[in-house]
């Protein structure tokens, strides 16, 4: 038997790819992200920053070295020495600042070496009393209290007496230390020494004020008195005979400068420096300036300086002193010297004319080269008629919007982008022409309120090290709350942000 043929047949179809519209578009979507994010990644971030008015004071703050009127007054003999004046104080002709005592004792250790003499007296004295008062009890108990409240009494007002500070001490002590304060750096720590001094001297001051005011005259010995009037500073530190015309560089290092406190020491020599008088009211403040400075200084005669030390300002008459290749500042007043006598460096700062306007940072200005071309419209944007020659000589014209960065006269500076050297600006129904070549220098910021940077010129008035002050009446220039671009060098024309 035969076998019947399969009569099946098996046909295969084409596959056809299927494309899902879903699956496309997230992928172009997918693609187009990431290559925002590279961009984003790798191109340069443009920093925004708001125009605001503002002033611009300087970075005017100086130490400057106070010359003084000063007479240092010498020990006329040895022996130890007790000061009474108060350090600071004006004090006229005949006045007593000190005493020296030969036997090498100050008046401090006098003074608590017969207290305590008083005190063992007292104390005998007390017991003999009480062993020779035995014949009545009721009188020995009477005379026992009244000796007890008397001596509560004294004690009372010994303690009320003695280690009170008045308003006016505690305030010289907590401006010593603020001063100290304000003033600290670990590069200097001289400083401390000094703070140290001035404490030391200001308790002083509180001890010999007191122990003067109960001292009767006989028991002063080697009394100094002064010469003439003046007011009384304790420390010397070798610039007492420094003249402006002296003055150097060298001078205002303070790793060299040294003051010495004349009432730490507690005992002198003959000849040594005693203590120290300012006779006149008129005295100096020196500083190096820059040529900058000098230039402001070179038209006034006077400035407002303020003091650091205590915020208060003063006016002072002004000159440049130029002592070999370096300029000073001479600043001569004629009152406030009793309140800085024992001061030899003052930090100041310089209150000079202050410039008002819009403020921007330095970083945000570029330097351009533009083209002057002649004037056609009053407006943020001109529309000129341009005239170029092809490489055949043929001439041809067409009218070319431009953004104006600054009307001087009749004239207007333009983006040097927009034309090229040698083209002509061809009036209007006229055969007159211009030809551009002129070439000037604008300061100018990108504007990027439209979301592209925009050049605008500007004008600065006043500047230091991190801002400048622009003039806020340039009618192509800035306005205030305008947004720029914080770094020009990051920017160009019509860069889209």
């Amino acid at each position: 038997m035969i076998a019947k043929k399969n009569s099946k047949k098996i046909v295969k179809y084409k596959k056809y790819i299927g494309i899902n519209i879903g699956t496309l578009l997230f992928g172009i979507v997918f693609v187009y992200m990431m290559v925002c994010i590279v961009m984003y990644l790798t191109s340069t971030h443009i920093a925004p920053y708001e125009v605001k008015k503002g002033s611009l004071s300087g970075n005017y703050k100086y130490t400057a070295l106070a010359l003084k009127s000063e007479t240092v007054v010498e020990a006329p003999e040895s022996g130890a020495v007790t000061y009474y004046a108060r350090e600071g104080t004006e004090i006229g002709k005949n006045g007593v600042i000190c005493s020296i005592n030969e036997n090498g004792t100050t008046r401090t250790e006098r003074t608590s070496a017969s207290s305590q003499t008083t005190e063992s007296a007292s104390l005998t004295e007390s017991t003999e009393l009480s062993e020779s008062t035995t014949e009545s009890s009721a009188e020995t108990e009477t005379t026992i209290e009244s000796t007890d409240e008397k001596e509560d009494a004294l004690q009372t007002t010994d303690t009320s007496e003695s280690g009170t500070l008045s308003a006016a001490d505690a305030k010289k002590l907590c401006a010593a230390a603020a001063g100290y304060a304000s003033a600290f750096s670990g590069q200097n720590f001289q400083k401390a020494y000094d703070m140290k001094a001035d404490v030391e001297s200001a308790v002083l001051d509180l001890y010999t004020e007191d122990v003067y005011g109960n001292a009767d005259e006989g028991s002063l010995f080697n009394v100094c008195r002064t010469d003439g009037p003046g007011i009384v500073v304790y420390s010397v530190d070798g610039f007492e005979d420094v003249k402006a015309e002296d003055v150097t560089t060298d001078m205002f290092s303070m790793k060299a400068y040294h003051k010495e406190n004349l009432r730490l020491n507690g005992t002198a020599k003959s000849g040594d420096p005693l203590y120290k008088l300012v006779t006149e009211d008129n005295w100096s403040l020196i500083l190096p300036i820059d040529n900058k400075i000098v230039s402001e200084l070179t038209d006034q005669s006077s400035v407002t300086i303020r003091f650091l030390k205590d915020g208060t300002t003063a006016d002072a008459t002004v000159s440049v002193v130029q002592n070999k290749n370096t300029y000073f500042a001479k600043l001569d007043m004629d009152h406030s010297v009793v309140r800085f006598a024992s001061d030899r460096f003052l930090d100041i700062e310089l209150l000079l004319n202050k410039k008002s306007g819009l403020k921007i940072p330095k970083t945000a200005i570029e330097q351009r080269k533009e083209y002057v071309i002649s004037n056609n419209d009053d407006s943020n944007e001109v529309t000129v008629l341009v005239e170029t020659y092809t490489n055949s000589g043929k001439s041809e014209q067409k009218y070319k919007t431009t953004t104006v960065y600054e009307k001087v006269d009749d004239n207007y500076y333009v983006d040097i982008n927009e034309f090229s050297e040698g083209d002509y600006i061809v009036r209007k129904n006229s055969s007159n022409k211009y030809r551009i070549e002129e070439i000037a220098s604008l300061q100018g910021v990108y504007n990027i309120n439209k979301g592209y940077a925009v050049f605008r010129e500007v004008t600065v008035i006043a500047e230091n090290e991190e801002y400048c002050i622009v003039a806020d009446d340039d009618t192509f220039g800035l306005a205030q709350y305008d947004h720029i671009a914080l770094d020009a060098d990051t920017v160009s024309d019509d860069q889209l942000l």
